[in-house]
């Protein structure tokens, strides 16, 4: 389990039941234990991934299959999209790094905007596609301070894609 993280939540639960069917409840515990430390550990994992917060650590876009004029038309097409950024992510509690496409709206949340990218084909899978109302000034101030960022911006169309 140590060799392989995303065994251990399913290691745990399995050495936890063993060791309960057998009476050995003290030892199932500190395996009850680890197994809700590991639970924890992914959900804050899957968090980062799909949220920005003002915490987070932002650098110019690395990720080469991003359709950066492909987003520029699908997002000047959704009326309510103000702003888009590009960025690379650099995670906390996941290793690595992960391309994030932030979209500021005038409304917040926009579901089909994000199936619209995908259907599109114009974000690859690992890119993470996060929606914000125009209230998030903290994050946006982040991502406008990384060079090259700003991917569209309704206010100052035509902007030039690479």
């Amino acid at each position: 389990m140590t060799a392989d993280v995303s065994l251990a939540e399913a290691g745990c639960r399995a050495i936890v039941d063993f060791l309960e069917d057998h009476g050995r409840h003290a030892d199932a515990h500190r395996f009850q234990a680890r197994l809700n430390r590991e639970a924890a550990a992914a959900k804050i994992a899957k968090r980062e991934r799909d949220r920005l917060s003002v915490v987070d650590r932002f650098f110019p876009c690395a990720e080469t299959t991003v359709d950066q004029e492909g987003i520029a038309r699908v997002l000047q097409d959704e009326r309510s999209v103000l702003r888009a950024y590009l960025v690379t992510k650099q995670m906390r509690h996941s290793p690595g790094t992960q391309a994030v496409l932030a979209v500021f709206t005038k409304i917040g949340e926009l579901p089909s905007l994000v199936d619209h990218l995908r259907q599109e084909n114009v974000v690859s899978e690992g890119t993470a596609v996060v929606v914000l109302g125009r209230r998030n000034e903290q994050i946006e101030a982040l991502l406008r301070d990384v060079p090259g960022a700003l991917l569209f911006d309704r206010g100052k169309q035509p902007l030039k894609t690479s």
